[in-house]
């Protein structure tokens, strides 16, 4: 698939993922007894699940094609997000960063 797709399905996804994540966490929340046991100790696992599965997914397992050659790149986040070729050593520099720059 070509870059612009990937990462904007691998931005999209983190967010449905941390979404879905923390909303079935609530769900075990609620179910369980109250015994003490702090909500956080499950919401904020879900929520870096959430977070951490979808980009996983994308960077290890979804590639996307390289711009020059078509060839599978390499998603490295950062400031700006990149895209590094296997085959050709291009690499692909998006608009797109990751926090803010300060």
């Amino acid at each position: 698939m070509p870059i612009w797709l990937h990462l904007t399905l691998a931005i999209i996804s983190q967010f449905l993922g941390i979404i879905s994540f923390v909303a079935g966490a609530f769900g075990i929340v609620w179910s369980i007894d109250p015994s003490g046991t702090p909500p956080w100790y499950i919401l904020v696992p879900a929520f870096i699940g959430g977070w951490l599965v979808p980009r996983l997914l994308f960077k290890f397992l979804i590639p996307a094609r390289c711009a020059e050659c078509s060839g599978r790149t390499i998603y490295r986040g950062g400031r700006p997000i990149t895209y590094h070729c296997r085959e050709c050593q291009h690499i692909h520099v998006t608009s797109v960063s990751e926090g803010s720059r300060h």
